[in-house]
């Protein structure tokens, strides 16, 4: 993407919690935001770049309640949020934010861009595993949610393509 202003990447919301795991792109270029059951935590010094490929990714370890952040396999700090678990329907958003369960977008802060590879399991990965992924190696499938077996709800303009290879 070549946004500069917030957007949303990932939001999980449910009836209790509309942030239930939700990660959002700060304006400042350095800041990603993990939110885990509406606990916000700022991640600064991330090395996040417009128009470029980046994997990101967010751990919560619900027993313990610890936070971490990684982009391109590269760990931020560890953060505490809260050591409860997420109960009740999940609705799961691409590139948008559910202000409300399942509704209350603002467009204005939708991502714009190219997302792929997103996977979600019930665990936290170990190092290596996030490490692996980010560069495209082999590793576990998500046991949630898998990119390669998600059914999508297209909503207004979303192209779906394969994968380009240079």
């Amino acid at each position: 993407s070549d946004l500069t202003r917030s957007f949303t990447l990932f939001d999980l919301a449910t009836p209790t919690h509309n942030n239930d795991f939700h990660i959002f792109k700060m304006n400042a270029r350095d800041e990603i935001n993990v939110d885990v059951r509406n606990v916000v935590l700022n991640f600064k010094g991330q090395d996040y770049q417009i128009n470029t490929w980046q994997s990101i990714c967010g751990t919560w370890d619900a027993a313990s309640g610890l936070v971490q952040l990684w982009v391109d396999g590269k760990p931020s700090s560890m953060k505490f949020a809260t050591n409860s678990h997420i109960h009740g329907i999940m609705l799961i958003v691409l590139g948008q934010d559910q202000d409300s369960y399942g509704g209350s977008f603002d467009k204005a802060r939708s991502f714009v861009g190219m997302i792929s590879d997103m996977h979600m399991w019930d665990y936290v990965l170990s190092p290596i595993y996030i490490y692996r992924y980010s560069q495209k190696f082999t590793f576990p499938g998500g046991n949630v949610l898998n990119w390669n077996s998600i059914d999508f709800h297209i909503t207004d303009r979303v192209l779906i393509q394969e994968e380009q290879h240079l």
